[in-house]
């Protein structure tokens, strides 16, 4: 029985769990698999059982490091940890992805700046990875993003609403906070990770999803998803100019109170 939309089986990785950008030689990539909660009060606080606990909380039990240990608990525990973790800190992945060696997952989980910093501690296998990325022969991935709502039957203010695992709504764009987008037909969402930021356009339950290994090439980005609407719906600036590439210092980026003090 699926618990938060997580079905047993189903291989994860946590946000909270993985390595640090800066030093991810630390530790390995804890890849969990989700597992059934238990249903006997007894076997969990004697009032309520494990699965109540995890329904209230929105917590998922997940079995860390058994089916895909890694090299930090390979040893530390041989048969996995167990751990109830937040359902919209876990990321779905694959069983190739669980099983890449850990200089990839690296580059897939975490981002290139981590690559390198793997590269530069000599850790085996990642400088071979990393002269793969810069001679092309290995596209760069950003890391993976958390899932996003469904759209098909949410409408655009149920959307952001329902909004999890890092992603959130940017109502306003430049430097007066002109609207970003046309609510709730048009919305724009961000999520802010090292090494992954993403972008999201909702337009009437269709969904754009793209990720950048920058934050700097994900808010160009938006500056000109701000700039198509503006001009689509005239809510943008008076001196809005025809080509993206005229954009103002002022039509970009994104808004906060200090821009316009």
């Amino acid at each position: 029985m699926a618990i938060h939309g997580f079905e047993a089986g189903q291989l994860v990785v946590c946000q909270y769990r993985l390595p640090h950008e800066v030093q991810p030689w630390i530790h390995g990539v804890h890849i969990g698999e989700v597992v059934e909660p238990g249903d006997d009060p007894a076997q969990w606080n004697r009032r309520n059982s494990e699965r109540t606990y995890c329904e209230t909380t929105d917590h998922v039990p997940v079995l860390y490091c058994a089916r895909f240990p890694c090299s930090t608990c390979r040893e530390r525990y041989p048969k996995g940890f167990r751990q109830h973790d937040a359902a919209d800190s876990l990321i779905r992945i694959t069983a190739e992805e669980a099983g890449m060696p850990f200089p990839r997952q690296v580059l897939r989980f975490v981002g290139t700046k981590a690559l390198r910093n793997l590269a530069q501690a000599k850790y085996p296998g990642a400088a071979e990875v990393l002269a793969e990325l810069e001679t092309s022969h290995l596209q760069p991935v950003p890391a993976v993003l958390p899932e996003l709502p469904a759209s098909v039957w949410n409408t655009g203010y149920d959307w952001i609403e329902a909004l999890r695992g890092g992603w959130y709504e940017v109502p306003s764009w430049g430097r007066d906070g002109w609207d970003l987008g046309s609510w709730p037909l048009v919305i724009i969402a961000h999520y802010d990770r090292p090494g992954s930021y993403g972008l999201t356009v909702y337009v009437e339950g269709d969904l754009e999803v793209a990720t950048y290994a920058t934050r700097e090439d994900r808010d160009q980005a938006t500056d000109r998803q701000a700039a198509f609407h503006w001009r689509q719906y005239g809510h943008g600036p008076r001196d809005l100019p025809d080509t993206d590439d005229e954009l103002e210092l002022h039509h970009r980026g994104p808004y906060s109170r200090t821009r316009t003090q």
